[in-house]
C-alpha cells in the first residue's frame, strides 16, 4: 500500500521475541499509515497489490479493514481448536472486547476519554511507546495542515575510487524544501560541489511546488557560503555551542 519493497523474512525459526519486535514494528507502521489515509479522505483510491497473481487493484479502505480483522479469524481458529483439546480459561477471542480491555491497560491506546495522570515522568519509555508519540504527533500536524506530503531528497557525488566526497539531505513538505545535512570533503571543497548539490536539490524542490528553502549553519561552517546562494539570515542562537552562534537561513525559490 505504502509503495515500499515488501520487508524481508528472515530465513530459519524465529523466536517468540523476533515475531513480537516484527509486529511492533509492522503494526505502528499500519496506524501511522491508516491515519495519514483517513486525513486525505483517500479510503476509495486504489493501489495494485503486486503480491497476488495476477497483481490487481485494491482500495486503501478495504486493504486496512482486511488487515485489522483478519487476525481475529485466526484467533477464532485456534479458539476452536484449543477448546476442542480441552484447554479451559481461554481469552476472549472478539476484536472490540480486545480493543476495549487493551484500551483501558495500556496507555500506548488512545481511548475516547483522556487516562488517569500519573505525574511521573519516565526517562527510559519503551520504543513502542515513542512510535506512538510520533505517531500522534505526526496526525496532529496532519489535522492541522490537511496534508502530509514530506518527501526526501538524498543526493551524493563519488569521486574515481567511488568514495562519497560530498552529499546533501534534505526534505521536501508543506511547499518548503528544509535542508538538513550539505558536506563537501576537505580535499574538494571550493570546487563548486556544495553548489551544484544545492541547485539540484533546489530545483526538485520546485518541481515538487515549493515556494522557499530553510536551513541552519553555524559560525564555525561555511555560513557566507549560503549568503552568496541567496540566502538571508532571520534568527541566530548565541552561545550554541559556546562562542559559537546557530543561524537560520531562509530563500524564496
Amino acid at each position: 500500500m505504502r509503495g515500499h519493497e515488501p520487508r524481508h523474512r528472515p530465513d530459519g525459526k524465529q523466536s517468540i521475541a523476533d515475531l513480537t519486535e516484527r509486529f511492533e514494528v509492522a503494526s505502528a507502521e499500519l496506524l501511522e499509515f491508516a491515519r495519514k489515509i483517513v486525513a486525505h479522505n483517500r479510503l476509495d483510491d486504489t493501489f495494485v497489490d503486486t503480491l497476488d497473481t495476477p497483481p490487481c487493484a485494491k482500495s486503501f479502505g478495504g486493504a486496512i479493514v482486511h488487515v485489522a480483522t483478519h487476525g481475529m479469524h485466526h484467533r477464532a481458529q485456534l479458539l476452536f481448536m484449543l477448546r476442542r483439546l480441552g484447554v479451559e480459561d481461554l481469552p476472549e477471542g472478539d476484536a472490540l472486547s480486545w480493543e476495549q480491555s487493551v484500551t483501558t491497560s495500556n496507555p500506548e491506546v488512545p481511548s475516547s476519554s483522556p487516562p488517569p495522570v500519573s505525574g511521573e515522568i519516565d526517562p527510559a519509555p519503551t520504543k513502542g511507546e515513542m512510535r506512538f508519540l510520533d505517531s500522534q504527533f505526526t496526525a496532529f500536524n496532519t489535522r492541522q495542515a490537511g496534508r502530509d506530503d514530506f518527501e526526501p531528497i538524498e543526493l551524493v557525488i563519488r569521486g574515481d575510487d567511488g568514495s562519497v566526497i560530498a552529499g546533501l539531505q534534505a526534505m521536501t513538505g508543506w511547499d518548503w524544501l528544509y535542508v538538513q545535512i550539505l558536506w563537501v570533503h576537505e580535499g574538494h571543497r571550493r570546487a563548486g560541489l556544495g553548489w551544484r548539490l544545492l541547485e539540484h536539490a533546489e530545483c526538485e524542490a520546485k518541481q515538487r511546488g515549493c515556494i522557499g528553502s530553510c536551513l541552519t549553519s553555524y559560525t564555525f561552517q561555511s555560513p557566507v557560503f549560503y549568503e552568496q546562494h541567496g540566502y538571508s539570515e532571520f534568527g541566530r542562537i548565541e552561545n550554541y555551542p559556546a562562542d559559537n552562534s546557530m543561524i537560520f537561513f531562509s530563500k524564496l525559490l
